[in-house]
């Protein structure tokens, strides 16, 4: 409904400051327009991270030596810089690639999940699946293991809003952005939903899927499944839309760092807010959000990877719920009576749907910086707390420089 009203490549901060009376609007924008940065800064690290990870997965399950921690933080972000420097050129002169991505996407996931669910000779139960509870956290409650497993769920729907960054690049973006927001959630949903019930009913060995050579839960499960050829070519399939992935996660964050530029929210913002005037691309933008996410993966190198990772998600997941919250629970506060009517209006039902919003994403926020194991030990612990407080460091100190 937001989107439809104001569709602009600022997309979340620039809706927080539309629906805010004149006088809050530069603060609430502030907030907002970090946030989502944030999130989609490290939304790239979370998937070029993931991409190197896979990637290594799928040279063990192809028989190969797999690389060590620090080559895979190299693989990372050597795959950041390929990334960047494809989205140089022109969004029309990389359609192809998006378009491209999504048939390689879609196809992958029918494939994956027909295969795995097909090939095996033994498959679980539907008791087992839906009645089965597993627990290595070390934490005793069944219900603060399902709050802390949230977070692999809600990462799942961050960068829903990507349509919209695209909206100033978009023909009759008041319906095709909002629409591209919902398109994305029901397929993010439905394909994630089938997804994780063929690996469900496909894990049989637990203790091997966690266990098995590849270090990768579910491409364990590929091979124990469909066999080592098969169960590789899976893993390859996987590799492969990682990478298309990351190149469309890089688009978006690229202009939404321009639009940040271009309302001079960074120091030297004149500089990085400029458009290459042959590649009409925000080169500079985009190189800024590479360096970024290069230090990112360095995070890696002081844990176990894993650790690292959550982290990065996390902090992927805070930026970008923040960002999505605020301009829907401004709306509700202060309800705008100049809100544009649009074809998306959701009518009556507007400020009942943005209390449930406001309130899930709060509250999914929160549980993100528990600690995820027990006992917490330096080398375990959920290190999204520190990561975030020196996050909210540079937001105050940037905000004091202005």
């Amino acid at each position: 409904e937001i989107c439809s009203a104001y569709p602009s490549a600022g997309s979340v901060y620039h809706w927080a400051a539309q629906v805010v009376p004149e006088k809050y609007a530069p603060l609430s924008s502030y907030v907002c327009g970090w946030s989502n940065f944030l999130g989609n800064a490290a939304g790239d690290a979370s998937f070029a991270y993931s991409f190197a990870t896979f990637l290594n997965a799928a040279i063990v399950a192809s028989d190969y030596q797999p690389y060590s921690l620090p080559a895979t933080v190299g693989v990372s972000i050597l795959t950041i810089f390929m990334w960047s420097f494809l989205n140089f050129f022109r969004i029309d002169q990389v359609a192809w690639i998006n378009k491209l991505a999504a048939v390689c996407h879609c196809g992958a996931i029918l494939i994956i999940i027909f295969s795995i669910l097909l090939m095996p000779q033994d498959l679980n139960s539907s008791e087992r699946v839906f009645a089965l509870y597993h627990n290595e956290t070390g934490f005793q409650s069944p219900v603060y293991v399902c709050l802390i497993g949230l977070l692999s769920a809600t990462f799942a729907f961050t960068g829903l809003e990507a349509s919209a960054h695209m909206a100033e690049e978009t023909v009759g973006s008041a319906e095709a952005a909002p629409r591209g927001i919902i398109y994305t959630v029901l397929a993010t949903g439905i394909g994630g939903l089938g997804y994780l019930f063929a690996l469900l009913f496909a894990t049989v060995d637990i203790s091997a899927a966690l266990n098995g050579d590849t270090e990768v839960a579910a491409v364990n499960v590929f091979i124990i499944s469909c066999g080592k050829s098969y169960g590789s070519a899976l893993t390859w399939l996987v590799v492969i839309n990682l990478f298309f992935a990351g190149i469309s996660s890089v688009a978006v964050t690229g202009r939404i760092t321009y639009a940040l530029m271009r309302d001079e929210a960074f120091p030297y913002s004149k500089f990085f807010g400029q458009v290459h005037p042959t590649l009409k691309s925000p080169i500079h933008s985009i190189m800024f959000v590479c360096i970024i996410d290069s230090f990112l993966q360095l995070l890696a190198l002081n844990s176990d990877g894993v650790t690292a990772f959550y982290s990065i998600t996390g902090l992927c997941v805070i930026g970008f719920q923040v960002s999505y919250c605020l301009p829907v629970m401004l709306k509700v506060i202060f309800e705008p009576a100049d809100f544009p009517a649009t074809t998306m209006s959701l009518g009556k039902w507007s400020k009942v749907f943005g209390i449930i919003s406001s309130v899930w994403l709060i509250a999914t926020s929160v549980l993100l910086f528990l600690p995820t194991n027990s006992p917490v030990t330096p080398k375990n612990m959920n290190w999204l707390v520190v990561v975030f407080s020196f996050t909210c460091l540079l937001y105050t100190s940037d905000a004091a420089d202005e």
